[in-house]
């Protein structure tokens, strides 16, 4: 957020936020609140004399240019934090009832072929083969429920907790949080109709093979569960005989996007 929009937040002129920021004139306790709430950070941390470095905590497997990114945005960290919250909540809940585990987690390995973890999934789903054309919102729907059915928790929104702290889709597309009894898969709604699909087989892999993770839908992330979750996604999702028998990141040397791959099918 830039210095203008976040002074108007703050109802104060520009040159007082930056001589703020500056510690060229103290801050009131009450603005100093607001200044906290309105920035997502915790109160105490304004008192710090260098901000404290936060770890993400899962792993983060997105990448720029072959690189890690830079440093998550507050609202990714919240967004994570509440899903950790709700999954720690579930799992309580479905242990005091008896559960059993969830018989995804853990099903494959990296070493597994795609062919093989593509068919396990479509099994354990009941997805058809070679799945009928239709509308994108219709088959999302009804995979998600497929996927929910199995005790795989989908988490969609486009923002945390209100429209005015939107997700970003250039910062993550979504994540899988791994659980013997409560795994969850969180798809950031922000993004395409499309994308969001590829997006949801892309995670449930990462169940089956018991990897959490963020990802961003990079197809040039070279990360090997990222290209295998990748690779596995585009099967799940393609109607194509053809497409469904060979490794679309090999066979387009990582130049052509998979969801574009996939969204000439549907």
């Amino acid at each position: 957020m830039d210095i203008p929009t976040f002074a108007n937040k703050m109802n104060v002129d520009e040159d007082r936020l930056v001589s703020w920021e500056d510690g060229v004139e103290s801050i009131t306790f009450v603005k100093a609140m607001e200044f906290a709430k309105k920035t997502h950070v915790p109160f105490g941390y304004l008192f710090l004399s260098e901000p404290p470095v936060e770890q993400l905590p899962i792993p983060d497997l997105r990448t720029v240019d072959g690189k890690g990114v830079g440093k998550p945005s507050a609202e990714l960290f919240d967004l994570i934090k509440l899903m950790l919250d709700r999954q720690e909540w579930y799992r309580d809940y479905l242990l005091s009832n008896l559960a059993r585990p969830v018989i995804c987690v853990g099903r494959a390995t990296l070493q597994d072929s795609v062919d093989d973890v593509v068919r396990d999934i479509k099994q354990i789903l009941d997805v058809p083969t070679y799945p009928t054309r239709g509308k994108w919102d219709d088959y999302y729907r009804e995979l998600v429920g497929k996927i929910e059915r199995i005790g795989v928790s989908v988490m969609r929104q486009p923002y945390i907790g209100h429209h005015t702290r939107p997700l970003n889709v250039d910062e993550f597309r979504g994540f899988a949080l791994c659980d013997d009894y409560a795994p969850m898969i969180f798809i950031n709604h922000a993004d395409a109709p499309g994308p969001r699909l590829f997006t949801l087989i892309h995670e449930l892999c990462h169940i089956w093979l018991n990897k959490p993770g963020i990802s961003d839908g990079d197809p040039s992330n070279n990360r090997d569960e990222e290209k295998f979750c990748n690779a596995v996604a585009v099967h799940v999702s393609d109607e194509s005989e053809h497409s469904f028998r060979f490794n679309p990141i090999t066979h387009f040397g990582l130049n052509r996007s998979p969801v574009s791959v996939l969204s000439d099918h549907f």
